[in-house]
């Protein structure tokens, strides 16, 4: 079973974007935003970087255990 990812949902919320705006930044679909989000999807590494722009994050986080 996914597990949701917290902390990038508490950054979207912390931004006052909605997946629609966020989807849009990334050039992605907001389905494929909320299944990221959702932990059912693990972004491609060249998303991953947009995301970690788009939030000021270290984009690696998708890929630590604990994170993923």
């Amino acid at each position: 079973m996914s597990k949701k990812r917290e902390w990038l949902i508490q950054m979207r919320k912390e931004s006052g974007m909605c997946f629609k705006e966020i989807a849009k930044e990334l050039d992605i679909t907001t389905q494929a935003y909320w299944y990221i989000e959702n932990g059912n999807r693990r972004p491609s590494p060249e998303l991953a970087q947009k995301i970690g722009e788009l939030f000021k994050f270290d984009w690696t986080k998708f890929f630590d255990k604990e994170s993923s």
